[in-house]
């Protein structure tokens, strides 16, 4: 064992045991040594990452990929982590230097880039191109997918059904299928479906505010008032919104609760004056 590969283990020791200020130490001198350079870089930006420090984690793997631009592993490595931290723009540029023919995984990628630029018609020119390659099955189903998701934002719910028929029979199973699923039912008016598949999207996901969100959404059309509102105020968590305080304000006029449907119908109304479903619900209330 060489002196560096006892100073990586080390490294290795003071991570795993929490000491991550000692294995930054360690792993920053061996980025002076060519060998263990590449291992001690993604070391780096795992600790980087679990401390938020993303402009560190960028820092040093440009300084890799700058002397090692035909490191295509690398570089998708890189691109993974800049889409994840949305780094959109960097992580096309990054990409952009390579065959996409050549490395078709790379589609996948910069259409999730392109995907959270909003830029949705070459978000989806790139996930096509990547279905065309039939030794990229294992990516499919997340290309159908974010296909999916395209076609709900462009409110192009049969095109987004198709994508998703595509993959409905290989019996998947995740987060995302379930909840687009979901929402895709939702907007064919198919609720008692729509609250399936977010029961299961609850699943894997229990503290997700948008389940919260959807829930509401679903189980107000159905008119199960009680179950709509325990979403609702479980989605409050998150940033309150006009829709949200406004869906509270139906289900508690629903369920009778008038002077608390009148609080939400308000609040709604104080973040957007002109909330069309807040002001109906106000006008209902002066009636009744």
């Amino acid at each position: 064992m060489t002196q560096n590969d006892f100073q990586l283990q080390k490294a290795i020791d003071f991570e795993n045991s929490g000491n991550l200020l000692h294995a930054v130490q360690i792993y920053q001198s061996l980025l002076n040594d060519k060998v263990y350079k590449r291992n001690a870089t993604i070391r780096l930006v795992n600790i980087y990452s679990k401390l938020n420090k993303i402009s560190a984690a960028v820092n040093i793997l440009d300084e890799y990929m700058n002397s090692n631009k035909d490191d295509y592993d690398f570089a998708k490595y890189f691109g993974h982590f800049l889409v994840t931290n949305s780094q959109f723009e960097k992580a096309i540029e990054l990409l952009s230097e390579f065959d996409f023919d050549k490395r078709p995984e790379a589609y996948y990628l910069v259409g999730a880039a392109y995907f959270g630029l909003k830029d949705f018609e070459n978000s989806r020119i790139n996930f096509l191109q990547l279905l065309a390659f039939s030794d990229q099955h294992e990516l499919f189903a997340d290309a159908y997918i974010y296909l999916a998701k395209i076609n709900l934002i462009l409110n192009n719910i049969d095109e987004a059904d198709e994508a998703l028929e595509k993959i409905r029979k290989t019996k998947i199973s995740n987060f995302e299928f379930y909840f687009v699923d979901a929402q895709i039912h939702f907007k064919k008016g198919m609720y008692f479906h729509a609250y399936e598949l977010i029961r299961k999207a609850e699943k894997l996901n229990a503290d997700s505010s948008e389940i919260a969100l959807w829930g509401g959404r679903i189980l107000l059309k159905m008119e199960e008032y009680q179950k709509a509102e325990s979403y609702l105020l479980k989605s409050l968590n998150d940033a309150p919104t006009p829709e949200v305080y406004s869906m509270l304000g139906w289900v508690c006029l629903k369920n009778r609760k008038e002077k608390d449907a009148e609080d939400y119908f308000s609040k709604a109304l104080s973040l957007e004056p002109n909330y069309k479903s807040a002001l109906e619900g106000k006008s209902k209330l002066s009636l009744a």
